[in-house]
This record gives C-alpha cells, structure tokens and sequence, in this order.
C-alpha cells in the first residue's frame, strides 16, 4: 500500500469472492456465509484503515462471478448480503466508501428481450439495497 501511495494511487478494493470454508465455496448465499463474509469484509476494512479510502462489495453479481443458489434470484441475494457487509464496513471504517451493485453490461439487444423483473437493476433498486448509497454520509 505504501508503494501505491507513493504514486498517488488510491486502490480500490473489491471484496469478492468465494471462501472455500463457507457454502461449499459458493457466492455466500446462507447466514453463515453472509456473516463470514462481513467479517472478512470488516477485517479487511480495519486492516487497511488510512490506506483504502473505498472497498466494492463483490463485482459483476449479475454476470459469472455469482455461483450456486443466489443464481435463483441474485437482486436478493446480493441486497442481503451487501446490507450485512455495508453494515461491518461501516463499523471498522465509518468513512469508508462502500462502492456496490456493480453489473455485468447487458446488451441492448438482451434488455429489450428481457423483462424488468428478470433485469439485475430494477430488483436490485426494489430490494432496498440502493438506499445503503443514497443515505451514505
């Protein structure tokens, strides 16, 4: 981290992805994954305190970073466990910026085929996980 500040260079962190201890090495999809997640997010976030100004909890949910059970309905899989990380990021680093809901790109051709309700963005928005970003400080 030293050396990244020496050059100015502000990383960002993304948190992601898979603990083979934790739903059979699956994207956390059950409350022991959610809570082993959120504390490695949280350990993370304390241990880089004064060095990482933002963390991204996982990357591209909406694409083939998300495997097993949350594949069934990944707005609400991934609101649940980024309001249980937000949260333990939250209390290691209040200032933290908490960067989330990052998409693979959808075609245009494929969001004029697919439904609103089958989209990452519209659920993901319904599920409440957007207001974490609005109400941010």
């Amino acid at each position: 981290m030293s050396a990244l500040a020496a050059q100015k260079i502000d990383p960002l962190i993304v948190l992601a992805f898979s603990n083979p201890l934790y739903n059979n090495d699956k994207t956390p999809f059950d409350d022991a994954g959610r809570a082993s997640y959120a504390a490695y997010a949280r350990a993370v976030a304390g241990h880089y305190r004064g060095q990482v100004s933002a963390v991204e909890v996982w990357n591209e949910y909406s694409g083939s970073f998300c495997d097993g059970p949350c594949r069934s309905d990944r707005p609400a899989y991934y609101t649940a466990m980024l309001k249980q990380a937000y949260t333990s990021l939250k209390a290691a680093n209040p200032s933290l910026t908490v960067a989330g809901g990052a998409a693979v790109p959808i075609p245009i051709s494929e969001a004029v085929r697919t439904s609103a309700s089958r989209t990452m963005t519209t659920p993901f928005i319904s599920t409440g996980a957007a207001v974490l970003f609005v109400s941010a400080p």
